[in-house]
């Protein structure tokens, strides 16, 4: 009876780690406010005027799109984990074309990114960044299992994402905790290293994937990201690339692992 229990505890934290929800007929709406009110998120140290009300509904909507951690386990036979990071201040200016285009700045602060999926139909994709960012989300097909994640400490929202898309997310301003941030995680401090490892290993478990299945890449002002098998094709630049041997020497000391 012990280990059952612990074994549901274990449960219901992975599945609320990554903001995992599933709709059942007419109920899915009424369930999703039930935990949310049920749940108490992470108050940050900084008072803003976002209302607890507004976040809430935001969070809301993006469960709807995240599928059950189930369809996302074996749903992939790879993982990218791609870290955006950008420079200099952010500016309420429309993208203007050329080759040194910066990313568009909506007025609400939100970055306005494209993620193109359509050259990876096989791998899991996760983002992590640190800036808030509006996705534009192409290459999905209406079948899609979840294979699409979010991490990091800004806020995010989707555009034209379907139910079920979503595999999951941890956000630092949706009240998660032990995230990864979007630097490269080979400097800095010790810690910034232990905690990337965690997350990279905590996906590949959702994803139901060895840990060798990954590939990291950090870019630099991008715009438009678009991973195939080999790289991440970006307009922005290519700070970093990590294959599997690399990420398995950089998180060697990960615990029991």
């Amino acid at each position: 009876m012990r280990a059952f229990a612990r074994s549901l505890i274990i449960r219901r934290q992975h599945q609320a780690n990554f903001g995992s929800y599933w709709a059942s007929g007419n109920d899915g709406y009424r369930q999703i406010f039930e935990q949310i009110g049920r749940s108490t998120l992470q108050k940050p140290n900084i008072v803003t005027n976002v209302l607890d009300q507004e976040r809430d509904r935001q969070i809301a909507r993006l469960k709807t799109l995240t599928g059950r951690p189930e369809q996302a386990s074996g749903a992939a036979d790879s993982l990218q984990i791609i870290a955006v990071a950008f420079e200099g201040m952010k500016a309420v200016t429309v993208q203007a074309p050329g080759p040194m285009a910066r990313p568009s700045v909506e007025e609400d602060g939100y970055r306005r990114l494209s993620l193109d999926l359509g050259q990876v139909p096989g791998a899991a994709v996760v983002i992590i960044a640190d800036q808030p960012i509006r996705w534009r989300l192409q290459g999905l097909t209406p079948a899609s299992r979840p294979r699409v994640g979010f991490e990091g400490y800004a806020a995010f929202d989707v555009l034209g994402g379907q139910p079920g898309s979503l595999a999951g997310f941890r956000i630092g301003a949706f009240g998660g905790v032990d995230f990864a941030r979007a630097v490269d995680p080979t400097e800095g401090e010790a810690s910034i290293r232990q905690t990337f490892c965690a997350s990279l290993q905590s996906w590949a478990d959702h994803f139901g994937l060895p840990f060798d299945a990954a590939r990291f890449t950090l870019l630099l002002n991008p715009g438009q990201i678009a991973p195939n098998r080999s790289s991440t094709l970006s307009d922005g630049e290519i700070v970093k690339t990590m294959y599997s041997a690399d990420l398995d020497r950089l998180c060697k000391l990960r615990a029991n692992r």
